[in-house]
């Protein structure tokens, strides 16, 4: 058994290693994931490689009260690690993330999430001014092109911060924190949930939708969705991979996976250099 982990039942849990069982490790980019059984019954838990404050705590058990996310079962602020209930549940695949049945639903819960009140704060332009930053700082390679992609960035970040749908926001809702089970669906990992601008969940989830699914997100969110709808999602689809650009870049410095996080940032800086315009 993983050391952190079997310290983690001892420690922090109190269980009998005895009576656990490890049923599967989960995929995870920023920590470690498993399903386990304790006594018979089923749980998640994660095993954080750095510690927490208690806004994410208090996040979840926001939305776990309003049925969006897993009931939170035991949460260290010092350690990151947390246990949720069990949720029986697959993620959706390419057929279902663009379906009219599963985007009815998705907006259900996303109207909800986005209906909740809290404190924390997110602002995907200053991320993004960061992360250049820490990726000149780190001599990581940034394209020869970045200039042109920051000067339409600043266009972007004018206008959409001078138009605001503000709401909670997971910030990384992409197929692998959704889970279907049955009738419902619930989303996970609430590490970068904060107070925001809708626009960057709907972009986020659009980016895994071919057109025709970004157009039936906006109808089934906004029911009449008008061209400012329609611009600003596209205007956030392109903060949304330069965040991700950056976020590969830097992850690619210390990278023990064998995804290459290099190639995938070049990829997308050069996808938002050849395919995006402001027109």
């Amino acid at each position: 058994m993983n050391l952190k982990l079997n310290d983690f039942i001892l420690k922090e849990l109190n269980f009998n290693i005895n009576d656990v069982s490890i049923k599967t490790k989960l995929s995870g980019l920023n920590n470690e994931c498993y399903k386990i059984e304790y006594l018979n019954t089923p749980y998640f838990i994660r095993i954080c490689n750095k510690s927490k404050d208690m806004e994410e705590k208090n996040i979840i058990k926001i939305c776990a009260q309003n049925n969006i996310a897993p009931r939170l079962l035991y949460y260290s602020a010092a350690s990151g690690n947390m246990v949720t209930e069990w949720i029986n549940g697959h993620m959706p695949n390419e057929r279902e993330f663009s379906s009219i049945g599963f985007i009815a639903d998705l907006t259900t819960k996303l109207k909800t999430l986005h209906s909740l009140k809290y404190c924390k704060h997110f602002n995907p332009f200053n991320e993004i001014k960061e992360s250049l930053l820490l990726c000149e700082k780190n001599q990581l390679q940034l394209p020869t092109f970045i200039n042109i992609l920051i000067d339409k960035l600043k266009t972007i970040e004018y206008f959409c911060l001078e138009n605001m749908d503000i709401g909670l926001c997971h910030n990384d809702l992409n197929p692998s924190n959704i889970l279907i089970t049955g009738n419902d669906l619930y989303f996970i990992d609430y590490e970068f949930s904060a107070i925001g601008d809708i626009f960057y969940d709907l972009a986020t989830l659009s980016w895994m939708m071919n057109d025709e699914g970004k157009k039936n997100l906006l109808k089934f969110y906004f029911h009449k969705p008008t061209n400012y709808h329609y611009k600003k999602l596209a205007y956030y689809l392109y903060v949304v991979k330069f965040w991700n650009a950056c976020w590969s870049l830097l992850k690619s410095k210390d990278n023990t996976s064998t995804y290459d996080y290099k190639k995938g940032a070049e990829m997308i800086f050069q996808d938002l250099w050849q395919n995006y315009s402001l027109d």
